[in-house]
């Protein structure tokens, strides 16, 4: 991109060469655009002014967004996700093997909580501009999954197996 400033500087490209470069320089930033950085960058477009104002202003909420936008947050919880699949995998073979479940619950509880704080920070940055993207609701998704069947039926048994012993 450099050697397309100077050469248009200097005057040296024709017509064709620079519509050539400036296609190729468009192609760049579309594949830019793709992904979970490419919806942070769509989602500000939607903000509102006052959000963006109070984005602007409130230091939390920009170390939140820089946070986001980093591209070591992003290798993180892409790390994170590839760890849940692998533990899950070593979780169906511990449980065919009848083993003790404890350490996977508590992976289980660890992932879950990582995945609900990074739910919870886009939402807090973004407001429900992030929930009607497609990635925001494949992680409502799975963290509502995960919520109910970690956290909410679990309680719901154990109240129901206390009231039964009552009765």
């Amino acid at each position: 991109t450099v050697a397309v400033m100077l050469s248009r500087i200097e005057g040296t490209c024709d017509e064709d060469e620079m519509e050539i470069q400036q296609q190729t320089i468009d192609r760049f930033r579309d594949k830019e655009n793709h992904g979970r950085r490419g919806l942070h960058a769509r989602l500000s477009k939607h903000l509102s002014a006052r959000h963006q104002l109070r984005l602007q202003h409130n230091p939390f909420l920009r170390c939140l967004l820089h946070i986001l936008w980093s591209p070591r947050f992003e290798s993180v919880m892409n790390a994170v996700i590839f760890a849940n699949a692998v533990f899950m995998g070593f979780e169906v073979g511990a449980r065919i093997n009848g083993e003790n479940m404890y350490f996977y619950s508590l992976a289980e509880q660890a992932f879950l909580i990582v995945f609900l704080l990074e739910l919870l920070m886009h939402c807090v940055v973004y407001q429900t501009a992030y929930l009607r993207t497609g990635w925001g609701k494949l992680d409502f998704l799975f963290v509502a999954v995960g919520a109910v069947s970690e956290w909410v039926v679990p309680l719901l048994s154990s109240r129901a197996s206390s009231l039964s012993a009552l009765l």
